[in-house]
């Protein structure tokens, strides 16, 4: 109960500010970062609260994937980015590896050549893909935040191959389309797209066989992904939860592999997938 009635004041406060500071409001509504003066920084995030709650509220989520998307273009970012580096390597070394296996033994075989990370943040996940994918051609990394893209091109990540572009990943891979692509989605993106943002962008990958996507993502608590197949609306950030695997099947993709696990509280859904096949479900819990 206190805990609601906190979540309730900050929408509150959220709300006023956004008719307060229509300064804030155009940056955020047009990715303008400014200075980033921690009182603004603050003052946005509250804005973005205020917005996403509301959108839970009335089940907007199209609102809500734009206040999502604001989030993570603007400074209200930069927390994840710079604190991010040791929980990354507790998950992504440790039982999230898995995944990288798995794809690894798929890229071996099924011959794709092409890597696209989306809202790849410091390039870690895709640097590491690089070194173990040695027959992919070419890796690019995808985030909206333009600041994070900036900051990687001027890292020497020591492989021609890597590149990183500032987008949406839907509009970016739609506008460059090509067979032997595998999507890799690592930690938590795809539960910041709606649902049918989410669809179109996996039916534009399955368009151009041979394609792959990988992916880890959290999953809500509650969600029953054996009878709901439909998003909800879930945790503090207000993010979707998906079935993964029904919106691939739904795109022309066949499920290669499937684990669901429990890590630090959080629910883990990780997938292999294809387009073009229908191998046998391998699937676990732990």
């Amino acid at each position: 109960m206190r805990q609601a009635i906190r979540n309730f004041g900050r929408v509150i406060y959220g709300t006023a500010l956004e008719r307060l500071r229509p300064d804030l409001v155009r940056k955020l509504d047009s990715d303008i970062s400014g200075q980033k003066s921690p009182g603004d920084v603050q003052a946005k995030a509250a804005i973005l609260y205020a917005r996403l709650r509301r959108a839970r509220l009335f089940g907007n989520r199209a609102a809500a994937e734009s206040a999502l998307r604001a989030w993570w273009q603007a400074e209200t970012a930069d927390y994840f980015y710079d604190g991010y580096r040791a929980r990354f390597d507790k998950w992504f070394f440790g039982p999230h590896q898995m995944l990288i296996e798995k794809l690894c033994d798929h890229v071996a075989s099924a011959g794709l050549t092409e890597l696209i990370e989306i809202g790849c943040g410091d390039g870690r996940a895709l640097a590491h893909c690089a070194k173990r994918m040695p027959g992919l051609k070419r890796l690019v990394g995808l985030d909206v935040n333009a600041d994070i893209i900036a900051r990687n091109r001027a890292t020497p990540f020591g492989d021609p191959r890597i590149g990183f572009e500032a987008g949406e990943a839907g509009a970016w891979i739609a506008a460059r389309p090509a067979p032997g692509r595998v999507l890799l989605s690592y930690g938590g993106v795809m539960e910041y797209l709606a649902p049918e943002t989410l669809a179109a962008l996996l039916s534009g990958v399955a368009t151009h066989r041979p394609a792959a996507v990988a992916l880890c993502e959290p999953v809500a608590p509650e969600h029953d992904l054996d009878r709901e197949t439909g998003a909800i609306m879930f945790g503090y950030e207000s993010s979707f939860s998906h079935n993964h695997a029904y919106q691939l099947q739904a795109a022309g993709f066949s499920i290669l592999w499937q684990q669901e696990l429990l890590l630090d509280g959080i629910r883990w859904m990780m997938i292999v997938a294809e387009a073009g096949k229908q191998d046998a479900v391998t699937s676990s819990k732990a």
